[in-house]
């Protein structure tokens, strides 16, 4: 379950309990919540549309949101690299085949894993380029 974090915004001393409803504390929050699914392996995930109802008992919030699929690693492929192995390459990448799609640790591994090797080897200008094929739920890159 995810909860919100942000919503509340600036809150009065003497008031501990209430708070203005802060629209960029809202828009951090969806933030954090589709980064939240696309870490659980929901790369598709959408928020189809959103509703804030001001009441004067309170704030209502409604999301209509859209998961999409789940998805697992199933293979990993690499092409024009020369300097490394492929073997070399999964080492360094640190994702697993048959593991839940994490787009963070994608990114990490990645845009840093990966990059930093070739620039330590004097390659500043070269471009990783990931290309998802996506077959029965899972991600072959």
């Amino acid at each position: 379950m995810y909860s919100f974090k942000n919503i509340k915004g600036e809150q009065k001393q003497y008031a501990i309990w209430r708070g203005k409803f802060s629209e960029s504390g809202f828009n951090e929050d969806l933030k954090n919540l589709e980064q939240f699914y696309k870490n659980e392996g929901f790369k598709d995930f959408s928020i189809l549309n959103k509703d804030i109802i001001f009441a004067d008992d309170g704030i209502k919030i409604l999301l209509e949101i859209d998961e999409g699929e789940k998805y697992y690693y199933k293979s990993f492929s690499f092409t024009g690299n020369n300097k490394f192995s492929n073997d070399e390459l999964l080492d360094i990448l640190d994702l697993k085949i048959g593991e839940v799609y994490n787009e963070t640790k994608f990114n990490l591994s990645v845009y840093e894993k990966i990059s930093s090797i070739y620039m330590d080897e004097g390659y500043y200008k070269f471009r990783i380029i990931p290309f998802f094929i996506l077959k029965d739920d899972s991600l072959m890159v």
